[in-house]
């Protein structure tokens, strides 16, 4: 916004491209609108003070609204246990007083519970039903009442220095939406590959001194991919939360990016600032391996220019999913032990996800016994349920669950419940129970039907 004197004019120069696309002046009468407009743009840090100015409040305001940048952390818990307790206290230490913390991890990750019941400061959402915390996280971002919600995934370190980088960037840049650190080899816009470390410790040095000569820079850029971003509170309620459809995945966070910019709101790195990653076969992470079977399509420039489509904005809260069921009358089992089963699961998981929907009573239990960790089974199955005709919301459910002892898990079942076993999936401790085929999956219900 730029005039002498915008409150008390009769014309003023406006940069649209500055200004969202939910931002609309109104009023009745010109000077109504101008002055309503104005104070929503310094609210959003939006407006410019240039010479001659009597709007006064400009700079105060902007000044008011960037020192105190207040921060909400949702730090997204699904990786090992031990790298939990690494990024988290990383986290901890980089964090302000002021900060809210929100960790997120699933209902049924005790363990990762424990671990982070040991943080007082610590706020600690359940996510019930998504491996990717997708649910727990969004519903973390509707809750803050900061200026800023930093989305920090358990597979990432911020060194010391790192989160005052990102945070310090929206009070240089008044048109920021999202700061990303430089993450070395990443694909999208904020990966560097002029940073080599062997270890942790020369990460630290290697970090600090990149904060001392990359000290205020800041790359534009219009694709990211890392969970690691500070995102002002007020671009994420005009563009939503993180699809479901793809979770905190490189393709989730390169689809809010991509949201971000065509709302009109700048995304950058913070070249003074500097997060690791570490490699999914070393944390497994489920959207970290979720996200390597993922291709990244180059960024379309008309997709940003042609603007925001508000039907496109991700709800926080997901609509339309089914009422839970206390109990489905028909379970399908099927144990995975290795990678080749896993392959044979992924068929028989296909026809199910054709032949049954979220209002089915069948519920598909994939077992692992064996090797194979829950990360690389989600990262397999998602593409199943997130592919097929119907929205992944309304696909059957799926749950994947560790399992040491079939004989028990068997006996914990509700009474009642036909349980079938995956052709091909057999085990001792199942004897007895029918099998079934991908090909007769329609032919599951029948019984019940007649």
């Amino acid at each position: 916004l730029a005039a002498p004197n915008p409150i008390a004019a009769r014309c003023a120069l406006l940069a649209l491209a500055r200004i969202p696309q939910h931002v609309e002046p109104s009023g009745a009468t010109l000077d109504d609108a101008m002055q309503r407009l104005v104070e929503e743009l310094l609210t959003l840090r939006r407006a410019v003070r240039v010479t001659g100015a009597a709007h006064a409040a400009v700079a105060s305001r902007h000044r008011a609204s960037t020192s105190a940048a207040r921060a909400t952390i949702v730090f997204l818990a699904a990786s090992l246990p031990e790298l939990v307790r690494i990024t988290l206290d990383s986290l901890v230490a980089a964090s302000r007083t002021d900060d809210e913390i929100v960790a997120v991890c699933a209902a049924n990750a005790h363990t990762t519970q424990r671990i982070l019941a040991a943080y007082p400061q610590l706020r600690i959402e359940h996510d019930e039903a998504d491996p990717l915390l997708t649910d727990g996280a969004n519903r973390a971002f509707a809750a803050s009442s900061r200026e800023l919600v930093v989305l920090v995934a358990d597979d990432v370190l911020l060194p010391a220095g790192t989160l005052d980088r990102m945070r310090d960037a929206f009070a240089r840049f008044p048109a920021l939406g999202a700061a990303f650190p430089a993450v070395p080899g990443a694909p999208g816009g904020e990966g560097v590959v002029d940073v080599n470390y062997a270890d942790l410790a020369q990460l630290r040095i290697v970090a600090k001194r990149r904060l001392a000569e990359n000290a205020r820079r800041l790359e534009p850029i219009d694709l990211a991919v890392s969970p690691v971003v500070a995102v002002a509170r007020e671009a994420l309620e005009a563009v939503g939360g993180i699809d479901p459809a793809h979770g905190p995945t490189r393709r989730g966070i390169a689809d809010l990016v991509l949201r971000l910019r065509a709302a009109g709101y700048a995304v950058v790195r913070c070249d003074d600032a500097l997060a690791h990653r570490f490699d999914a076969s070393a944390s497994h992470n489920p959207a970290a391996a979720a996200g390597l079977q993922q291709t990244l399509a180059p960024v379309d420039p008309n997709a940003i220019t042609r603007g925001f489509e508000p039907a496109k904005r991700v709800p926080f809260t997901r609509t339309g999913i089914a009422a839970p069921r206390a109990s489905a009358s028909h379970t399908i089992a099927i144990p995975i032990a290795g990678a080749a089963e896993l392959e044979r699961a992924a068929i028989v998981l296909t026809a199910a996800a054709r032949a049954f929907d979220a209002s089915s009573p069948v519920r598909v239990h994939l077992l692992l016994d064996g090797e194979l960790s829950p990360a690389d089974a989600v990262a397999r199955i998602r593409p199943i349920l997130a592919g097929g005709a119907r929205p992944i919301d309304d696909s059957v459910a799926v749950r994947v669950e560790r399992v040491t002892d079939l004989i028990a898990w068997r006996a914990a079942l509700e009474p009642g419940v036909r349980v079938v076993v995956a052709a091909g999936h057999e085990r001792d401790a199942l004897s007895g129970l029918p099998s079934i085929t991908a090909a007769a999956m329609r032919e599951l219900l029948e019984p019940a039907v007649r």
